[in-house]
């Protein structure tokens, strides 16, 4: 998939993140209007770090990114290794999205309090950072720890984006406070709330906290359906593009039949 999107002309290549899913759950899934998953609970769900390094060995230019991945459910002190590796063998194309989650049930599976979430995953985009510094000076934390004169090695290449997924109002704050962007998730019929409020509202946020709103990274990933609506996403783009989007995540219902080149001629041509 990720040599034919590069292939195509697409410029990046994300994967969801899902450690372990219940038979049946409680929490509600923010972007659907039933709240339930639009998937089956026997979803094959690849590891997405492995995912990731399988694509990036697999392509030469495309960036790879995680669109988002539940860090709190990982031992953030190995995820910065994986990622670090990922990234030196790739030559400096990973990009790390990263979210509270909202799958408590998922929690519940791994041993963790899925109360703690937001905090877990604060605490773990600080670990993660710290530990690509190479040589830290340690760090201490509620539920993480670092003693001082540990070493991690290789680094990244470069500053790796941390974007935050998430549509609540805790997330754009964490967008502002520690993020290189924000990823939101919405459909063709919901733009206004999935996209625009959302994008108005961190920008509101950062300005309030003296934060440049502008060099917030805006990616907004539309499901189109399962007959990809093209002609619905063409007409869409001028809209994203006037609320702030740089970078427009598509999800793709594979089959061999679609005409990926083609499709990204016609998306290129209107997003310019």
């Amino acid at each position: 998939m990720a040599r034919d999107l590069e292939s195509a002309g697409f410029e990046s290549a994300w994967v969801g993140d899902h450690v372990a899913m219940p038979r049946t759950h409680t929490s509600r899934y923010p972007f659907s209007p039933t709240g339930e998953m639009p998937w089956p609970a026997t979803e094959p769900w690849c590891d997405s770090v492995v995912a990731m390094a399988s694509m990036a060995e697999a392509t030469s230019t495309i960036r790879v990114g995680t669109g988002v991945m539940v860090a709190g459910l990982r031992n953030p002190v190995v995820l910065a290794k994986q990622l670090a590796t990922i990234d030196v063998l790739s030559d400096g194309r990973l990009e790390l999205g990263v979210g509270a989650g909202w799958l408590t049930e998922e929690f519940g599976i791994v041993g963790l309090d899925a109360m703690d979430r937001g905090r877990r995953l604060d605490e773990a985009v600080a670990m993660i950072r710290r530990c690509w510094e190479g040589a830290p000076d340690g760090f201490e934390g509620h539920f993480y720890s670092l003693p001082e004169g540990s070493l991690f090695y290789p680094v990244p290449l470069h500053d790796v984006p941390v974007i935050i997924g998430g549509v609540s109002e805790r997330a754009y704050e964490r967008v502002v406070r520690y993020g290189s962007g924000w990823m939101g998730t919405t459909n063709l019929k919901d733009l206004q709330r999935g996209a625009v409020e959302p994008i108005s509202r961190i920008r509101q946020i950062a300005t309030d906290h003296g934060r440049d709103p502008d060099e917030i990274a805006q990616l907004v990933r539309v499901h189109t359906g399962p007959s990809f609506d093209v002609d619905g996403l063409v007409a869409a783009i001028p809209l994203l593009r006037n609320a702030g989007v740089d970078e427009l995540l598509v999800d793709i219902p594979w089959s061999g039949e679609l005409d990926l080149a083609r499709w990204y001629d016609r998306l290129s041509a209107v997003a310019g």
